[in-house]
C-alpha cells in the first residue's frame, strides 16, 4: 500500500508568505475508489469545491465517489 503526499507550496510566490498545505495518506494498491477518494481530498487541499469525482477506464469501466 503506497502512501500519496500532495503538497501544494506557495513557498516561492511573491505574496505566499511562505504557505504549505499537505496531505498525506496511504492508498490501496490498484483501488479505484480509495484512489478517487485521495484525489477529492487532494482537489479540496487545492482549493476546489468538489463534490463528486469520476474515472472512466481504457475500457469503459466507471467509478465514481458517493456524493
Amino acid at each position: 500500500m503506497p502512501k500519496v503526499t500532495l503538497t501544494v507550496s506557495y513557498e516561492e510566490e511573491e505574496f505566499g508568505r511562505g504557505e504549505a498545505s499537505v496531505y498525506s495518506r496511504e492508498v490501496d494498491d490498484l483501488d479505484p475508489y480509495d484512489w478517487l477518494w485521495y484525489l477529492m481530498k487532494a482537489s479540496e487541499t487545492m482549493g476546489f469545491d468538489c463534490k463528486d469525482l469520476q474515472m472512466v477506464t481504457s475500457t469503459g469501466k466507471a467509478f465514481r465517489t458517493d456524493p
